[in-house]
């Protein structure tokens, strides 16, 4: 694992925050919820995790927004996820987004890391394919993802964080109960999206348990 220290947590946010990603507050008639769960384990400590997310089928209007983020910042200098959910174990938030109706897939996740003054980034070495759709007037439920912290060592030998991995759940009744009165479509149409890490083939996604490398930068 190579680390640079060159990415500052500032330089993740804007990138997140670029010109041309999708909305993640579309107010037209045909928008869909989408309910998302990000949180970590009491040993883990990143300060942002992203889940990027892309329409899977592409436009060739420039203009139009083709990627967009699940953010969750437990430690966000410049923002703050408030839990929604803790225990002794773990405790994460549950997010609420509108999306424009169509069909998209998780396919990136980084992390954000920092140590002392140093700081950078975890990024998914290989795309993978959560895939899910967004139907007018209907919220789709992506599932409970969990961040358990992996290690690595240094040049020196030194133990040093290493990204984490995600233990993927369906906790749709409980996750959706929490965050009912912020979903537009409540009492619409419930789509369960949650993923089989199996059926992801990414080592970044486990029912429980091991992981996989990450690309430090």
């Amino acid at each position: 694992m190579k680390i640079f220290f060159a990415v500052s947590l500032a330089l993740l946010l804007g990138a997140c925050a670029s010109p041309g990603r999708i909305p993640l507050d579309y107010r037209g008639a045909d928008a869909g919820s989408v309910v998302i769960s990000i949180g970590q384990t009491r040993k883990t400590s990143y300060p942002l995790y992203s889940l990027v997310f892309r329409k899977q089928h592409r436009s060739a209007d420039p203009q139009q927004g083709e990627e967009g983020s699940f953010m969750y910042a437990p430690f966000g200098i410049f923002e703050k996820s408030e839990a929604d959910y803790q225990s002794d174990q773990e405790k994460g938030s549950i997010f609420v987004k509108s999306l424009p109706p169509g069909e998209y897939e998780i396919y990136k996740l980084d992390i954000s890391w920092t140590t002392g003054m140093a700081q950078g980034s975890f990024s998914s070495t290989k795309d993978f394919s959560i895939p899910f759709e967004v139907k007018p007037n209907a919220t789709t439920y992506l599932g409970n993802y969990q961040a358990n912290r992996t290690d690595g060592k240094n040049l020196f030998g030194m133990t040093v964080p290493g990204g984490a991995v995600f233990v993927v759940a369906n906790r749709k009744e409980s996750d959706i109960a929490l965050v009912k009165d912020k979903i537009t479509h409540a009492h619409g149409e419930i789509i369960d999206a949650t993923p089989s890490p199996k059926s992801v083939g990414s080592p970044y996604f486990v029912d429980q348990g091991i992981g996989g490398q990450f690309e430090g930068r």
